[in-house]
């Protein structure tokens, strides 16, 4: 079971972020950011969101540690300690919430830095281990995240979307 939490990780934090944007009818997307789901006055909302990033998190710090414990080179380990590392910021994401201000700000930029860290660290262990179909994928969701800063700076509620769904659907593809 703890070998597929890689892939199901993600998909719970989509399913419990639809769930949360679907219930909170004042939140829109490109407009709002991801976070202001966690302080969403809907508590369902709330719930969902903040549960959702502290379960994914924990579910991808699980994985983390059991790719660490089973891995028999020194990238891989590299990799998944950095993926425990951003899970944990992950996690926190959730339980610093935007009205823990500048806290969460700090959370949000580290789990993002983190996860950078950690796309390259895995495009790099594609490459070595003659992954290229995966490491393409990676590096256009890699590159997806700063590209959506960059055009985003009209909306930077929809750069950190696509930066959340690319980072998602790496893992997602990566972890199947």
């Amino acid at each position: 079971m703890i070998e597929h939490l890689g892939f199901l990780a993600p998909c719970t934090f989509i399913l419990l972020w639809a769930l949360s944007a679907l219930s909170d009818r004042e939140w829109k997307l490109g407009i709002n950011y991801l976070s202001d789901l966690g302080v969403s006055k809907r508590k369902a909302a709330a719930i969902a969101f903040n549960g959702g990033c502290m379960i994914c998190g924990a579910m991808f710090f699980l994985y983390s540690v059991w790719m660490v414990s089973t891995a028999d080179d020194l990238l891989t380990v590299a990799t998944f300690a950095v993926g425990a590392v951003m899970s944990v910021f992950f996690s926190l994401i959730g339980a610093i919430n935007e009205n823990k201000r500048p806290y969460h700000v700090y959370t949000a930029y580290s789990m993002f830095s983190a996860a950078m860290l950690f796309l390259v660290l895995l495009m790099c262990a594609d490459a070595v281990n003659g992954r290229y179909l995966l490491l393409a994928i990676t590096l256009a969701g890699f590159i997806s995240v700063p590209l959506s800063f960059k055009v985003g700076i009209g909306s930077m509620p929809i750069a950190e979307t696509v930066g959340a769904i690319a980072i998602a659907a790496v893992f997602i593809v990566h972890f199947a």
